[in-house]
């Protein structure tokens, strides 16, 4: 006995994984640097805050020695604001921010929920199970997408993304057949290293 039966969907891609703080912090940090990149248009590498913060206290050093040597006492205080400045930028973007960060995704309802997100070549499906939800739409809903070395980033507006973790697919050839059909499927796609 033989049926025609249509069999599941072969192409589909499916990505499961617990979306824990530590997955949002990774997608949040992917969507300051997506944003970061786009803002720049590409020329001025995500990496490239260590060389800033570096930079000024370079700077804050070498201003502070001229005016001991020169004597000159109205710039007395810039060499160490300088300085402070790069220990803001430093304790913002470790410390600060992530505790903001942590303490929102901490009152989400979505806090710890068991994800998975069906990837089809018309459509995108995704369910979770705290609290219990399912959607489906189609890739035209997504307006931006970024692509990182950990997860793909799904933009339905300027402000809201979807996190699909590397870690969430089956393997390395899934991850990569789903950033092809990100690229294929989403005019603006970034790619960020």
């Amino acid at each position: 006995m033989s049926t025609t039966s249509e069999p599941p969907p072969a192409s589909a891609i499916v990505a499961r994984y617990r979306y824990t703080v530590d997955e949002y912090l990774t997608a949040v940090r992917l969507s300051v640097d997506l944003r970061r990149a786009r803002m720049t248009h590409g020329l001025i590498p995500v990496s490239w805050k260590p060389y800033l913060l570096v930079a000024l206290v370079v700077i804050g050093i070498l201003i502070s020695i001229v005016d001991v040597v020169t004597g000159i006492g109205y710039r007395q205080f810039a060499g160490p604001v300088i300085i402070g400045l790069a220990i803001f930028i430093f304790l913002l973007e470790k410390l600060f921010l992530p505790a903001l960060w942590r303490a929102a995704f901490n009152k989400s309802a979505i806090r710890d929920a068991e994800i998975e997100w069906r990837l089809a070549p018309d459509l995108l499906a995704s369910a979770s199970t705290n609290p219990t939800s399912k959607s489906e739409f189609s890739w035209r809903m997504i307006i931006r997408a970024g692509v990182g070395a950990n997860g793909i980033l799904l933009f339905p507006n300027r402000v809201t993304f979807f996190w699909l973790p590397k870690s969430a697919f089956a393997n390395e050839a899934e991850f990569l057949r789903a950033v092809e059909w990100v690229k294929s499927n989403v005019k603006d796609t970034t790619f960020i290293k």
